[in-house]
Formats: C-alpha cells, sequence, structure tokens
C-alpha cells in the first residue's frame, strides 16, 4: 500500500459504516416528506405531509413542525396497530426539478 491509501481506505470504510448505521436507524417518519410553509390568507403556519395527511396550523413554525412530526408518528402507529398497510411515500420535490 503506498503512502496515504491507508488512511483513505479508513475513511472510506468509516463513512460506509457511518451510512449504514444511520440508515438502519430511519424512522418509518422520516421517509415521509414534511414541511411548514406560511399561509397569507390564514395568517398561520401550515404543516403538511401530503403523503398521510392534509396538515395542521399554528402560529410557531417549530411549535407546527414539532406538532406534525407527532402527529405523523401517530398516524403511522394507527396504522400498523391495525395492520393497514402504510401508503408509499411519494412525494419527492427535488425528483419534480429536473
Amino acid at each position: 500500500m503506498r503512502e496515504g491509501e491507508k488512511g483513505s481506505a479508513f475513511t472510506q470504510q468509516a463513512a460506509t459504516s457511518r451510512s449504514n448505521r444511520v440508515a438502519s436507524e430511519m424512522k418509518t417518519s422520516d421517509t415521509y416528506h414534511k414541511w411548514v410553509e406560511w399561509r397569507e390568507e390564514d395568517q398561520a403556519y401550515l404543516g403538511k405531509c401530503p403523503d398521510l395527511m392534509t396538515g395542521i396550523h399554528g402560529d410557531d413554525p417549530r411549535v407546527v413542525y414539532r406538532d406534525l412530526c407527532a402527529v405523523v408518528e401517530d398516524i403511522i402507529a394507527h396504522f400498523e396497530s391495525i395492520g393497514r398497510p402504510l401508503p408509499p411515500p411519494r412525494v419527492r420535490p427535488m425528483q419534480e426539478v429536473a
């Protein structure tokens, strides 16, 4: 092995290990796209996860996102408790840009 290759191989192995660990730790809810946006006509922030629900609203975007994530978790738990399959995640904004 030439000088520099050992460090490079180690870095690649560490990155692969980290990537595998992150993938194994991903929750089902992480596969669904969620976002918060301001709606001028409602004078409120709307949190959306269109693959699972219409949305929620509130005055603070951080609170709305936190609550949105909790609702998505509840929906997933409900689907699983009754044995109903989850809809596939379809909303992928960057796929439509190209």
